[in-house]
């Protein structure tokens, strides 16, 4: 499989990277007396963007800082910032998960109307508790 830019999911050498939501924590119940947690998460951020595939918007690979002791911590070691557009027709709820749509992502088509193109960041998978690393794209 061919893959422009930032068509196949986003990685930067062996590191794969989802996009950065806000999460929200709530806990469920928590279990005496080793007083474990259980927590739900979730988020309000949007999450439904499809990546723009094009020489306009080329993403782009930011190193933060040495990892530290947890390198996987919320503390992000590097980020890469790429072009989307929010796609309003992907939606999805705790029931009905719903798949990504189809790629090249027509912008134009009825169905599949986005939004305008904005800066997203990408962070690294393993650092994340909500992930989402499997966008459609779109042409520019």
């Amino acid at each position: 499989m061919a893959c422009l830019a930032v068509a196949c999911p986003p990685y930067t050498g062996a590191l794969l990277y989802a996009l950065h939501v806000e999460e929200t924590q709530t806990v469920v119940r928590t279990w005496a007396p080793l007083n474990n947690t259980d927590i739900d998460i979730d988020t309000t951020s949007p999450w439904n963007y499809a990546l723009v595939a094009s020489a306009e918007h080329p993403p782009v690979f930011h190193r933060l800082g040495s990892p530290g002791a947890l390198p996987f911590g919320i503390r992000y070691p590097s980020v890469l910032t790429a072009a989307g557009r929010l796609v309003p027709g992907w939606a999805a709820t705790h029931s009905a998960p719903k798949e990504p749509p189809a790629s090249p992502l027509d912008c134009g088509a009825a169905a599949g109307q986005c939004g305008p193109v904005v800066n997203l960041t990408l962070v690294p998978y393993g650092a994340t508790n909500i992930r989402l690393s499997a966008l459609p794209w779109t042409p520019a």
